[in-house]
């Protein structure tokens, strides 16, 4: 049985794709996955499941279609990933909500550093590791343009989360 953290893009945003969380919650029992648990109203979920990680984002992204009507990108990932992301970056120093990981997904040719560089504002720092960016936006992401542009320039589907909540997932996959 594998631990994952499930993560969506796009839910419960300006009344847009509304997910009820006890309903997700629900949907992921009924789907089989065992000890759902659910984190804040934007789309994280911690399962226990037998399957593979693809299979599980896959019939995560499905269920979500036939049972609320819309479709949002569902990344999945181990502890031991998520674990690499919190424990990989170089910015420990800076304030949580400054942080955010942007998850990834295969292989990442567009980022390069001339290319992030082209678009961060004076001071936004970043690093890669194997399956996220990291992102430093010292004057909050909201103002970033890098953040802003970076759904673009990743290859494939990608959702970000701040240091706060990737610390709080961790938190119930280790639970």
């Amino acid at each position: 049985m594998t631990r994952y953290a499930i993560l969506l893009r796009g839910v419960n945003v300006s009344g847009k794709n509304r997910l009820p969380m006890a309903d997700f919650r629900t949907m992921l029992a009924e789907m089989g996955y065992e000890k759902p648990v659910t984190y804040i109203q934007s789309g994280n979920a911690v399962v226990d499941s037998d399957d593979p990680a693809a299979r599980v984002a896959e019939g995560v992204g499905q269920g979500i279609a036939a049972r609320f009507g819309f479709s949002t990108p569902v990344l999945v990932m181990t502890l031991d990933q998520m674990q690499a992301v919190l424990t990989g970056h170089r910015f420990a120093d800076a304030a949580e909500n400054r942080v955010h990981a942007f998850f990834l997904q295969g292989a990442q040719p567009g980022l390069t550093d001339r290319a992030l560089a082209a678009h961060a504002a004076a001071g936004e720092e970043w690093q890669l590791l194997p399956d996220a960016l990291m992102l430093h936006t010292p004057d909050g992401i909201g103002t970033s343009k890098l953040a802003d542009r970076l759904p673009r320039m990743i290859a494939g589907p990608t959702t970000a989360r701040n240091l706060r909540s990737l610390r709080a997932i961790v938190g119930l996959m280790r639970a």
